[in-house]
């Protein structure tokens, strides 16, 4: 009897899991802005490089370059998680910079920042919108993931590179 009872609660929770997951929306978009003390220059430029992203950003364990020169096409390959394969789309240098992403079948997305002069510097907005192709990435993308902090510690990350190079 206590046997067939927890077979019974696994599989309610093993359903109530599995219909989680297929409501939750495909699709995640985030917007951040950011203001950096630095010109719209310098600021695209750190963005838009990323062989040396290696250098500053604590999420990365190796960046492979799959083309240099534009449009740019890039492998990252972060301390957790899938490798992802980035390919520029678009830019206007200190302005703009367009990507599509893509990893393993798992996800998918597409990610925009535009930067604008500011009183003291540069305003950065970011928007990266992903759809999470994989059901088991969707479910790990909204327990473990949040895209909106994830645009503020690159922000905050390429912030602290852009003040190491003044200095």
């Amino acid at each position: 009897m206590i046997l067939k009872t927890i077979l019974i609660l696994c599989a309610v929770l093993i359903s109530v899991v599995l219909v989680a997951i297929f409501l939750l929306p495909k699709e995640r978009t985030a917007t951040k802005t950011i203001t950096f003390d630095h010109d719209c220059e310098r600021v695209w430029g750190i963005y838009a490089d990323p062989a040396r992203q290696l250098e500053w950003r604590s999420d990365l364990k190796n960046v492979e370059m799959l083309n240099d020169t534009p449009p740019k096409a890039w492998v990252e390959v972060p301390h957790r998680g899938p490798a992802i394969t980035f390919k520029e789309t678009g830019s206007i240098p200190g302005e703009r910079l367009t990507l599509t992403f893509t990893a393993d079948g798992q996800f998918e997305g597409h990610h925009e920042a535009v930067f604008r002069p500011a009183e003291n510097g540069c305003e950065g907005s970011f928007t990266e919108q992903v759809m999470l192709i994989s059901p088991v990435a969707k479910l790990l993308s909204y327990i473990f993931f949040d895209l909106g902090e994830a645009i503020e510690k690159y922000g905050a990350e390429a912030s602290d590179e852009l003040h190491k190079q003044r200095q």
